[in-house]
């Protein structure tokens, strides 16, 4: 009867939790399990609270910065036909240039305001004077390039206000640059009326 006894309680020690198999004892396990209980709680608690785009930030190191993010939705797009605000000259088809017409009068402010322009962006090729004489045409010529255009040449006294729109704004590939992205639309035309009286014709 004792041996039965016996067998059945070392039975039930061998259905004893696992922990009390390995020889842990039952009090640093159950202290162990709230340990890890915890951390895990704290971990998801801190993943829920995001207050970025995606619910988990797990990785952030080049999530916060101003730029378009992989799977968000794309902005609207402006309605057709809009123009720009923020300093772009308007993006005309050729057709479009072709039935420009010089919107600004060429008067003092006008003219002005175009005398600065054409020093930042034209005078170092084209010349104060423009006779394609700045300090970069020497420059070009030494390596090839085709040489600045003389803007006061009969061939270009005798063009309309939107050539020079058009070729300020789009360049002329490869060598002189667009500045389309650089000067807005209203200062190109006071850039025009400025090259008109260097050209003699304000």
């Amino acid at each position: 009867m004792a041996t039965r006894l016996t067998g059945f309680k070392s039975g039930r020690a061998v259905s004893r939790p696992f922990a009390a198999v390995l020889g842990i004892p039952r009090a640093w396990s159950r202290r162990k399990q709230a340990l890890f209980g915890g951390l895990f709680l704290v971990a998801l608690l801190a993943a829920c609270s995001s207050t970025n785009t995606y619910p988990l930030d797990y990785y952030t190191g080049m999530h916060y910065q101003h730029s378009f993010k992989t799977l968000e939705p794309p902005r609207f797009l402006s309605p057709e036909g809009s123009v720009p605000v923020d300093g772009r000259a308007p993006a005309y088809t050729s057709a479009q240039i072709l039935e420009l017409q010089n919107p600004t009068p060429a008067d003092e402010a006008s003219l002005a305001a175009g005398l600065q322009i054409y020093n930042v962006n034209c005078a170092v090729c084209h010349g104060e004077g423009g006779n394609g004489d700045g300090p970069m045409a020497e420059f070009l010529a030494q390596n090839g390039a085709r040489p600045p255009a003389v803007l006061t040449a009969d061939r270009l006294v005798g063009v309309e206000d939107n050539h020079f729109y058009n070729v300020v704004t789009n360049g002329l590939p490869p060598f002189m640059p667009a500045f389309g992205d650089l000067i807005e639309g209203e200062q190109i035309w006071n850039l025009v009326n400025y090259i008109r009286q260097l050209q003699g014709g304000v």
